[in-house]
């Protein structure tokens, strides 16, 4: 039918309504209508996200430049509000379309102080813990949009928080709290490390030591007691940096997991399978903890086991009763009064008070047993010492020798330390090995070497706290680090033997001019 005789149809004919051609011309049409609607509407929300992106990024540049300068000394808040406004962040964004410009441009309004996340607003520099940035709403329009008959433009805006944290990294996760007298952590002097229960509230007292409560990076708040091993035993920790928010909390207990990790820096390794990252040996073959080149220790080892032994098992364990050192001047005659392995001793005041020992009982602060003082004078038995290891040295040649500043590890005090009658025998391959007696200071469980053997392994770098007022679980930023010289193992000594203790020399404040910046990270990071 031709266009004329269509025309030509009245509209009451049947064949007009069956007439079905260009019929498609009208659905296009109709199509074309919403195909357009839904185009404009993705196309505008585009734009609208687009445009959010772009501030999210500008808030978020300008909250990371912001926490930089949140140090919490004078003028913190000042400097930050610097730094976010523009002296280090520019941005800039392509969609808005309210004539303000392509910068977006953040004022010191848009802009507020935090002590906590979500918390209340700092008032001081000192409790400015974190910055929010607030980037104002920016209008883009809606063309296509209000065709169809939607809106003219929208809105949006953004918003961040960061902060400045403290991350502590290739130290180990242990504290212990100061004396009330500084002077007792002179080097040389011996401190005896307290461990408390896990779960204890109880007040932190000078010499009491503990973990650092340990946030990791991954967002955990804690450690497993693998990974507590891992922070006392590895070379190369597998969490080597803790607390990226900054402050650390105190933690009571874990004693077993610490003794374990200690131990192993002693040729001690623990009975069971210790997990290591995949693809790593076990950890008698794995050269990250493999033990001091001198692990001189009062122990002998009975049999071929490596792990802390009493009774009739097998492994280290101490002498019998009778062949161990037990005290200053209580060996005069070794014929009569031998000893089988012999480590280094304990300040002299840390033993009982005897005719042999008169200062027994006197480290300080004194308690009323007499023997329970947690801080040394660094005064020890050196001459029983010689006689047992080195045979023929006496302790005004060692010292001639030993306290020599020009020999890398004297300081010229006039006395030998343990930490230097150690690094002696290293240097003059005098390390005590079964002669004359059963003392196996040369590694034999673990004899892996590695890229970092100038390490003296039984060295730790750990915090020293002022715990005044401390209780429990408590805050703290660690600002104090000693280095202390491992003088025995853990859990072996003492009646009955305690894992809970911890005993160590001072070697002396940890202050190497790149200290600082080998245990302190600045952490920069987005909350919110």
């Amino acid at each position: 039918m031709t266009l004329r005789e269509r025309r030509n149809l009245p509209p009451t004919s049947p064949r007009f309504w069956r007439d079905e051609r260009g019929a498609v011309a009208v659905m296009v049409g109709i199509a074309a209508g919403a195909l357009v609607g839904v185009t404009a509407l993705a196309i505008e929300l585009g734009k609208a996200w687009n445009l959010q992106t772009e501030l999210q990024h500008a808030a978020d540049a300008s909250a990371l430049a912001g926490a930089t300068q949140l140090d919490r000394t004078d003028g913190a808040r000042e400097r930050a509000r610097t730094a976010a406004t523009g002296g280090l962040a520019q941005n800039q964004q392509r969609f808005a379309s309210d004539g303000q410009g392509a910068n977006v441009t953040i004022t010191a309004e848009d802009i507020r102080f935090l002590v906590s996340l979500g918390g209340p607003v700092a008032t001081s520099d000192d409790t400015a813990n974190f910055i929010e940035v607030t980037a104002a709403p920016r209008t883009v329009a809606w063309p296509f949009a209000r065709l169809v008959g939607g809106p003219a433009s929208a809105q949006t805006s953004a918003r961040a928080v960061a902060g400045m944290g403290t991350a502590y990294c290739k130290v180990p996760p242990m504290f212990f709290c100061a004396p009330a007298d500084p002077a007792a952590l002179a080097p040389g002097n011996g401190v005896w490390m307290k461990g408390k229960n896990n779960g204890d509230s109880t007040a932190w007292g000078p010499g009491n030591f503990g973990l650092l409560a340990l946030q990791q990076f991954d967002g955990s708040t804690s450690l497993s007691a693998s990974l507590i091993t891992d922070a006392m035993a590895r070379v190369n920790p597998i969490a080597e940096c803790f607390s990226p928010d900054g402050d650390v909390e105190t933690k009571p207990g874990q004693t077993t997991s610490i003794a374990d990790g200690i131990n192993m820096r002693f040729d001690i390794y623990p009975q069971g399978t210790h997990q290591v990252p995949p693809g790593e040996p076990a950890v008698r073959n794995n050269p990250q903890y493999r033990p001091s080149a001198n692990n001189v220790k009062g122990l002998w080892r009975d049999g071929t086991n490596c792990n802390l032994a009493s009774g009739g098992a097998k492994g280290w364990k101490l002498p019998p009763a009778g062949e161990r050192f037990d005290g200053p001047g209580q060996h005069a005659d070794l014929a009569a009064n031998p000893i089988r392995a012999m480590g280094y001793p304990r300040d002299n005041c840390a033993y009982p008070s005897s005719p042999t020992n008169p200062s027994g009982g006197t480290c300080v602060p004194a308690s009323a047993d007499g023997v329970n003082g947690r801080f040394g004078d660094g005064l020890w038995d050196i001459d029983t010492y010689l006689r047992v290891n080195h045979p023929g040295m006496t302790p005004a040649a060692l010292l001639a020798l030993a306290d020599d500043p020009d020999n890398g590890y004297g300081n010229g005090d006039g006395r030998v330390s343990r930490w230097e009658m150690h690094q002696w025998e290293v240097a003059n391959g005098a390390v005590p090995h079964d002669a004359p007696n059963g003392e196996l200071g040369n590694p034999v469980c673990n004899t892996t070497t590695g890229p970092a053997d100038a390490l003296d392994r039984r060295v730790m770098t750990v915090a020293v706290l002022d715990c005044t007022g401390l209780a429990g679980t408590a805050e703290v930023t660690p600002t104090t680090y000693y280095n202390v010289f491992l003088t025995e193992p853990v859990g072996v000594f003492g009646d009955p033997p305690d894992n809970k203790s911890i005993y160590v020399e001072i070697i002396g404040p940890a202050a190497e001019p790149d200290f600082e910046a080998k245990i302190a990270r600045y952490i920069i990071q987005l909350y919110e």
